[in-house]
C-alpha cells in the first residue's frame, strides 16, 4: 500500500518513478492512495464550516494529477484496490458537522454500500509545551497546535461510537 505525505506520490515524476520501480522489481502493490475528490460529496458546500480557499485549489490540483496518473497507468492501476476519497477540501477542519454532510452525500455509510471511502483526518495535536519547543517550522507549529486537530479527534470518536445519524 502506498501513500505520500501531502500526496507527493501523485506528482508525475514521483508517480512515474514508483511505477518503474514496481515493474523493475516486480513489486505487487495492492493499493495506491488516489486522492481524487468530488465536490458533490459536500453538498451544500455553504453549510460546511471552516473551509479554506487554498483547499479548493489543492483539490483541483490533486484531481488533475490523479486523472493524469490513472489515464497513463490504467492497466496497472486496475489490478489494485480502489477507494473513493474525501478529506482534502475540509483538511484541517474535518469536524463532526462537516463529516455528517460528507457521509450523507456519499450514500449509505452503514456498511451496506458496495464501495469503500477513505476519509482524510488529521486528529493528532502537539499539546505539551516541551514538545512544542521542538517544532522548528512555523507552519508545522500552527497546524499541530490548531484547535482543528481536537475537532477532528472528536469527530472520529463520535463516528466510532456510532452516533453518525
Amino acid at each position: 500500500r502506498l501513500d505520500g505525505h501531502v500526496h507527493y506520490h501523485q506528482l508525475p515524476v514521483v508517480f512515474d518513478s514508483i511505477v518503474k520501480i514496481m515493474e523493475k522489481d516486480d513489486l505487487h502493490i495492492s493499493y495506491i492512495r488516489m486522492p481524487r475528490e468530488s465536490f458533490r460529496n459536500y453538498r451544500p458546500i455553504r453549510k460546511l464550516s471552516g473551509l479554506k480557499a487554498i483547499n479548493f485549489l489543492k483539490v483541483a490540483i490533486l484531481n488533475a494529477l490523479v486523472a493524469r496518473n490513472k489515464k497513463k497507468y490504467k492497466q496497472i492501476l486496475k489490478k489494485m484496490d480502489e477507494m473513493d476519497f474525501s478529506g482534502v477540501l475540509c483538511s484541517g477542519n474535518m469536524c463532526y458537522e462537516n463529516l455528517e454532510i460528507l457521509l450523507q452525500n456519499c450514500g449509505d455509510y452503514d456498511g451496506s454500500a458496495d464501495r469503500n471511502m477513505e476519509i482524510l483526518f488529521h486528529p493528532g495535536a502537539v499539546l505539551e509545551e516541551a514538545d512544542q519547543k521542538q517544532i522548528t517550522s512555523k507552519d508545522d507549529m500552527a497546524f499541530l497546535t490548531d484547535e482543528g486537530r481536537m475537532r477532528e479527534a472528536v469527530a472520529l470518536k463520535r463516528l466510532k461510537a456510532g452516533r453518525t445519524r
